[in-house]
């Protein structure tokens, strides 16, 4: 399944502003939001994001903060 994923960084009430953006493909929603947690937490990623959107073909959308609270 084709999948658009969003890198975003989200400040006090602010809308969430899109960092980066990207179509992917893969068999697996888990896989691709594992991926995107393991960006949110690498030292090395230059954009700093603080969470993540999902969006599928079927327009599910899936969100990850680290707080579970803001998402």
């Amino acid at each position: 399944m084709k999948v658009s994923v969003e890198l975003l960084r989200w400040q006090d009430d602010e809308q969430p502003k899109v960092l980066h953006r990207i179509v992917h493909e893969s068999h697996s929603l888990e896989t691709v939001a594992g991926a995107l947690r393991n960006v949110m937490n690498s030292p090395e990623t230059p954009l700093s994001p603080n969470g993540y959107r999902i969006v599928t073909e079927d327009g599910i959308e899936l969100y990850g903060w680290p707080d579970a609270a803001n998402g």
